[in-house]
């Protein structure tokens, strides 16, 4: 598809084909947020690993502080393809698969901000119900201070991806734009019997009435 027949700004982006401007990406707030996302990724990844000692998690089960330690990976290794996304989506000339990735990286914040803030939850709660403070107090306290700021990060992330759906969507509609990846609809399909759909008009129709009063006459 020709990148002339994209709305500009489709779904945060620009005309589809344009070259990456990494003066532009720097200058905006979504790329700030990207870097915290992926800051507070790095560093809730090194933290938690210092909440497993000797004697076993500090927060209790293993198996919190091994969720703990998934969710930041995952998370860190998700800021670094987001990042990538956004040097390649102008390169998504189709208005379609933009759609998709906005709502993919939608979903996948989403459950990131659903784990961190679930873990973060669960951990403060026995955090604050044991009675002895485990050897590695301070790596405690990062961690949770860290979760509750991964929490803010990435819903401030996905603000920006509501944003970017919204006006998606917006520009698609004030513009009149239909992708033709998405096909032609059904009721502009051709006629199935060839170019007979197309002569059916009034005029046709007007013509065969006539000849069917000359018939009669004749008769």
């Amino acid at each position: 598809m020709d990148s002339q027949y994209m709305p500009e700004g489709a779904y945060g982006g620009g005309l589809g084909g344009d070259a990456f401007d990494p003066f532009a990406y720097i200058y905006k707030p979504r790329t700030w947020v990207r870097g915290l996302c992926f800051g507070i990724s790095l560093f809730l990844t090194i933290s938690t690993s210092k909440t497993i000692h000797e004697t076993g998690c500090a927060f209790g089960p293993t198996s919190l502080c091994s969720a703990m330690k998934f969710f930041s990976i995952f998370a860190l290794v998700l800021s670094i393809l987001l990042i990538i996304l956004d040097v390649l989506f102008n390169k998504l000339t189709s208005v379609s698969k933009r759609k998709k990735a906005i709502l993919a990286e939608g979903g996948l914040t989403g459950g990131i901000v659903f784990m961190f803030f679930m873990t973060f939850f669960v951990c403060a709660i026995r955090w604050a119900a044991m009675d002895e403070n485990p050897p590695n107090t301070s790596a405690v306290n990062s961690s949770l201070f860290l979760l509750f700021l991964a929490v803010a990060a990435w819903g401030s992330s996905g603000f920006f991806v509501f944003e970017n759906y919204k006006e998606g969507v917006q520009i698609n509609f004030a513009s009149g734009y239909i992708d033709p990846d998405q096909g032609i609809p059904n009721q502009f399909a051709p006629n199935q019997s060839g170019t007979d759909g197309i002569l059916d008009g009034p005029e046709d129709s007007y013509q065969t009435q006539q000849q069917e009063q000359y018939l009669r006459l004749d008769e």
